[in-house]
């Protein structure tokens, strides 16, 4: 194992010079715990960490040790780095593990009180809120007791100005998600205040300026960011906007398909299942096998593969003979099929 060393504030807030950096985390044959590899599917970080998280794009992953019930920060040198607090705990989502850094700030905890810390391992936000939300468009909420503030980076506070706050989620495109004591949700901004006020009995976040929003009587639509219908409220079910497609999944009556801006509803013949689009090509399968379409109903990369995971920064998982490999958008194996398992790739900025 290549010896891992606490790093210092000063390297760890070097700037990664150089080509773009690409990580992907893969379990090799034969190992029982999860390595960091790069686009020649070479193991770069051999850490024998028991549980490894994905690196996000600001270059550090959060690494956890069970039986001494610790975490820690890792860079793209493998290297732990160097925190002004010790013991902390980290937001860990069912099903997805613990949340990574997201917009420059990681959200922390030491005795049951939330803050956030930056990428230079300093404390940015400090530690006193009863619940945080993961860091976007350079703020986050927080919350004391009942009370909820806005927070930037610099730890300054806005008071939230809507009262009846229940719940709320992290900021996309300057709009956080919140519900209200009347069970209904809308979207707060940056200032505290009810930007799209209470009104909808569920709602997506909001990507490429336009949100899902279900309306009290279960029917889903597109919102844009004033909160005016794009696509009026008439499907079963649909998901985030795609902004490279230029759609969103849809389910009317027992149809499952696409809806753009226009509001026009259209299905796909060519696959077996409707997924959602990432990066502008969506996941399908036909006699069993896996592959890409895109927005036109056509296949871009044919089905081929016993399995495949959705692109991420140019890249997907693809599963072939048993084993997992990487391809690009043309279907070309990058890293051939030689592991067990493997997660999205990240692009390191």
């Amino acid at each position: 194992m290549k010896k891992i060393f606490l790093a210092t504030i000063l390297s760890l807030c070097a700037v990664f010079a150089g080509a773009q950096t690409y990580l992907v985390q893969v379990r090799p044959v034969g190992s029982k715990l999860w390595k960091y590899a790069n686009l020649k599917g070479e193991i770069v970080i051999d850490c024998e960490y028991p549980k490894t998280y994905p690196f996000s794009n600001d270059g550090f992953a959060a690494e956890y040790f069970p039986k001494k019930n610790l975490y820690v920060i890792i860079n793209t040198r493998g290297e732990e780095i160097a925190t002004e607090i010790k013991q902390f705990y980290l937001k860990d989502i069912y099903g997805y593990g613990a949340k990574g850094y997201s917009d420059g700030c990681i959200a922390v905890m030491i005795k049951d009180k939330w803050g956030y810390m930056d990428t230079c391992g300093k404390v940015a936000v400090p530690l006193k809120y009863d619940f945080i939300t993961e860091f976007g468009c350079g703020h986050g909420i927080g919350r004391s007791g009942d009370h909820y503030v806005v927070v930037d980076r610099n730890g300054n506070e806005t008071p939230v100005k809507e009262q009846s706050v229940t719940d709320v989620k992290q900021f996309t495109c300057d709009l956080a998600p919140f519900r209200a004591e009347n069970d209904l949700w809308g979207f707060l901004n940056t200032a505290g205040e009810a930007a799209i006020s209470p009104q909808y009995s569920a709602v997506g976040y909001f990507s490429d300026g336009l949100a899902w929003v279900r309306t009290v009587n279960y029917l889903f639509g597109l919102i844009n960011q004033k909160g005016e219908w794009v696509v009026k409220p008439e499907y079963d079910e649909m998901k985030q906007f795609e902004s490279e497609s230029g759609l969103a999944r849809a389910k009317k009556g027992e149809t499952k398909g696409y809806v753009n801006k226009q509001g026009e509803f259209f299905t796909f013949t060519l696959s077996d299942i409707s997924d959602d689009f990432h990066e502008g090509l969506a996941r399908g399968r036909k006699d069993g096998l896996f592959g890409f379409y895109n927005s036109k109903g056509e296949w871009v990369i044919e089905p081929q593969f016993e399995g495949a995971r959705d692109f991420s920064d140019g890249y997907a998982g693809a599963k072939s003979g048993g084993l997992w490999g990487i391809i690009d958008k043309k279907g070309n194996w990058v890293v051939k099929p030689t592991f067990l398992g493997i997660t999205d790739v990240v692009a390191i900025d």
